[in-house]
């Protein structure tokens, strides 16, 4: 399963502030070195390799939303160095839902190239992301853990899957293959690129 994606930059939608600390952020580690996120910026170019969580319970998708952004997102977050992207996403869920989910499989790869001008720098910038379908719980768990991205308050929204259309979602082609993702087993390979020449 493989397809190429094209579309509308949900970056351009974002605020420069957000843009500029994506970049400066890609390498993030805590005081001691221990948690150093997979992720380098040189120059021009930047890279990240990231994982999200595909958690449905009752027919419905977990997604995350801030004030900040118009559209809705899956958990997830930075792959840490020596980390797997099993246990890293399985940590990501934990550290922003405080539910102990685990993994059912890997669902999707998504390689995202576009540019970001920061500074009047233009970055030429790759993502590598792991989607991971998550066990259910059996039920939609209320999430009461209070999560920020870039100081902004995120908040946790169960979206009905028959309804997912009618929401704005990154990455888009979420939309159309969640809806067949419980039951193809197939890894999916999506490349979306949005690159200026």
């Amino acid at each position: 399963m493989h397809f190429e994606e094209k579309g509308v930059d949900i970056l351009k939608k974002s605020g420069e502030k957000a843009k500029k600390w994506i970049i400066e952020n890609s390498v993030m580690a805590d005081e001691d070195n221990r948690n150093l996120d997979c992720g380098f910026s040189r120059g021009d170019k930047w890279f990240r390799f990231r994982v999200g969580a595909i958690i449905i319970e009752e027919e419905k998708i977990l997604f995350v939303r801030n004030r900040r952004e118009e559209f809705y997102y899956t958990v997830g977050g930075g792959v840490r160095l020596g980390e797997t992207s099993e246990e890293a996403i399985e940590r990501e869920v934990y550290e922003e839902t405080g539910l102990k989910y685990e993994v059912d499989r890997i669902a999707f790869i998504h390689e995202y190239f576009f540019n970001l001008r920061v500074d009047d720098i233009r970055r030429e910038c790759q993502e590598i992301s792991f989607y991971y379908l998550m066990k259910p719980m059996g039920r939609c768990m209320e999430i009461t853990k209070e999560s920020r991205t870039l100081g902004v308050r995120e908040e946790f929204h169960w979206l009905a899957l028959k309804e997912l259309e009618k929401y704005e979602g990154y990455p888009e082609f979420l939309h159309e293959m969640i809806k067949n993702v419980r039951d193809d087993k197939r890894v999916g390979h999506l490349v979306t690129r949005r690159v200026e020449m």
